[in-house]
């Protein structure tokens, strides 16, 4: 009865250390690209998937902002050739915050590194829209 008891403890750590690592279904690199590329091509629903910005307001009109600039023909004008490929640095998790350094050229061709803080939230990783690069 002991070992029975004693199997059931161990398996159940296993099962909960092996659950708390699991995180939605993309890395936060994953994330991160998917916001970056969502950006450049006007994906909306990718910027409104990826991004968490905590304050309410401030988030739905963050979505309405690039909702309407994505559907403008000067963001269609500027971004028609800027096709930027990221490269991954590094990726950091420490519990349920990470960080990701990507790396390309910005549209004028210069070299620019950019740190992405993500957060999870509902059982996935996003953009921490609170310390987003549009701030």
């Amino acid at each position: 009865m002991k070992k029975i008891g004693f199997l059931m403890v161990l398996l159940s750590l296993l099962f909960n250390a092996c659950k708390s690592d699991f995180v939605g279904e993309q890395t936060p690199s994953e994330v991160a690209l998917a916001v970056f590329n969502g950006l450049i091509t006007g994906d909306t629903a990718a910027i409104k998937r990826n991004i968490y910005i905590t304050d309410e307001i401030q988030r739905a009109t963050f979505n309405d902002y690039f909702r309407i600039a994505a559907a403008s023909s000067q963001y269609m004008e500027t971004t028609a050739n800027y096709k930027p490929v990221y490269n991954i640095v590094s990726e950091t998790i420490d519990g349920n915050d990470a960080e990701v350094v990507l790396t390309t050229k910005n549209i004028s061709g210069q070299n620019v590194r950019i740190t992405v803080k993500l957060l999870v939230d509902e059982g996935r990783w996003k953009v921490d829209g609170d310390h987003g690069v549009w701030h």
